[in-house]
């Protein structure tokens, strides 16, 4: 069996806590297309400015 590598399409983080705000503030600025969820709305809205 082999496998191929595929290009990144689009990313989610689960948590937008500080490390997965991090993770997802990083992934955007190098042009990734991003989903930042968690169960605190205000915490996406943070990791997202």
């Amino acid at each position: 069996m082999s496998t191929k590598n595929r290009p990144v399409q689009k990313l989610a983080v689960i948590g937008a806590g500080n490390m997965g705000s991090g993770i997802a503030q990083k992934m955007a600025t190098e042009g990734y297309p991003v989903i930042l969820v968690d169960i605190d709305d205000g915490k996406v809205a943070r990791g997202m400015e």
